[in-house]
């Protein structure tokens, strides 16, 4: 079924909601331990893979292009199938200044799930500020990056630190 512009945008919109939805616990009683000594049959931890690199914007921004700046990590492609697309990585740098056209930011995600399948990595930048959890997503204005009608493609195979510089590259239209 083809996609029509506004449904490709909603469907892009729409794929930010788990970025707020993550809860920290509230206080260290709420987190459990494990002591290792006495679990031998427990495997270690992995860390995963980590990426990281910079980002920076050829699109002009609507709002001044100051604000948080999202970024995010996908199993599937979120902008067209997001109810089978499952968020595995994300940040959040809550005071990006890419106002100026040479601005440019490093970002680092860590503790991604390893895996040998092709990942999207997708970010906006909220600097008309309207995100707000746990729905956050881009709106009208919002710089995003798009990669024709998805993310961009990253593999991240085992345990390894990928570099992957980005680019907002769209800015969401008005619907």
């Amino acid at each position: 079924m083809p996609l029509n512009a506004p449904t490709l945008l909603l469907s892009f919109a729409a794929l930010f909601v788990p970025l707020a939805g993550c809860q920290e616990p509230k206080s260290l009683d709420d987190v459990e331990t494990v002591d290792m000594d006495s679990a031998p049959d427990l495997a270690p931890p992995t860390r995963g893979a980590s990426l990281s690199g910079t980002i920076r914007r050829t699109a002009t921004p609507k709002a001044g292009g100051k604000g948080p700046l999202y970024i995010a990590v996908f199993d599937g492609n979120p902008v067209v199938d997001s109810k089978n697309a499952v968020l595995v990585g994300q940040t959040l740098i809550a005071e990006a200044d890419l106002a100026a056209m040479d601005a440019m930011l490093s970002y680092r995600i860590e503790g991604i799930p390893s895996s040998t399948k092709v990942r999207q990595v997708l970010a906006f930048l909220d600097d008309n500020r309207t995100a707000k959890p746990p729905g956050a997503g881009p709106d009208a204005g919002d710089l995003v990056t798009l990669d024709g009608i998805g993310g961009i493609k990253v593999t991240l195979p085992a345990e390894q630190e990928v570099t992957l510089n980005l680019v907002l590259n769209a800015v969401l239209p008005k619907l």
